[in-house]
């Protein structure tokens, strides 16, 4: 009898095949956006945003040492590969004037997107944990909170 439940034991063994591993991470396919702290592209930027993705925006200057300290922590976080995590752009100040006043953003200014929406905004803040927190109080202020929508057109009553 223990012979045949050992031969059956092998059989079903051979029969199940072998087992397939767990991909690696690396096998993982990654978004382009995600995993990265990018420069900013005006197009991929609005693309984002009409997807209705999080996306910060992080404003930096050339020898800033600020700027150099949260660049880091931010790359660390785009690491980090949570689902939470937004999209990361780095703006550059002198470049992107235009951006910069029309969102009065000075160097190591962080904006939070949610689609079109501005839903956050800090300054000064470098330390990974303390973006972290920037994120997470941001975000579950607006849990439960419905997206916007584009206003409709008014259409008077007959």
């Amino acid at each position: 009898m223990k012979a045949f439940l050992l031969a059956l034991a092998v059989v079903g063994l051979c029969w199940a095949g072998p087992r397939r591993q767990a991909p690696a991470d690396e096998d993982i396919p990654r978004d382009s956006a995600t995993g990265s702290l990018q420069n900013f592209q005006s197009a991929r930027f609005r693309s984002l945003q009409a997807e209705g993705r999080l996306v910060l925006l992080q404003f930096t200057s050339a020898g800033s040492e600020i700027c150099s300290v949260q660049e880091k922590s931010l790359e660390r976080l785009a690491q980090s590969g949570d689902k939470t995590t937004p999209v990361f752009f780095q703006v550059d100040s002198d470049a992107e004037e235009s951006l910069r006043t029309q969102y009065k953003a000075t160097p190591s200014t962080l904006l939070l997107f949610r689609g079109s929406q501005l839903i956050g905004r800090v300054a000064g803040v470098h330390t990974e944990e303390d973006i972290r927190r920037f994120l997470r109080d941001t975000l579950s202020a607006l849990r439960g909170q419905p997206k916007l929508r584009a206003k409709r057109p008014h259409r008077p009553k007959r």
